[in-house]
């Protein structure tokens, strides 16, 4: 995680922000809704990378899907980034 990203999320320290072990350099921001809390935002491509070097693209694809973006841990459950031409 670089320095930017360190700063931006000590400013949410109050918050019970969930993060997802080992992919910190995967986070792209800070995600907040109207009536809900901030979340950690992760992007869908790099998470997919990373998993992909251990267990190629399609077991990455399944792992991402059934043990990451299933994931529910409370208000403060990451959120993914899906951006246009991702698989």
């Amino acid at each position: 995680m670089n320095d930017e990203m360190t700063e931006l999320l000590q400013q949410y320290d109050g918050y019970e922000l969930v993060t997802f072990d080992g992919l910190d350099h995967c986070i792209v921001g800070i995600t907040e809704t109207k009536g809900g809390g901030p979340t950690v935002c992760y992007d869908y491509q790099q998470m997919l990378a990373h998993f992909a070097e251990e267990m190629g693209y399609e077991g990455a694809q399944e792992w991402i899907s059934f043990n990451v973006a299933d994931l529910y841990a409370g208000p403060g459950t990451p959120t993914i980034l899906y951006r246009p031409g991702a698989p």
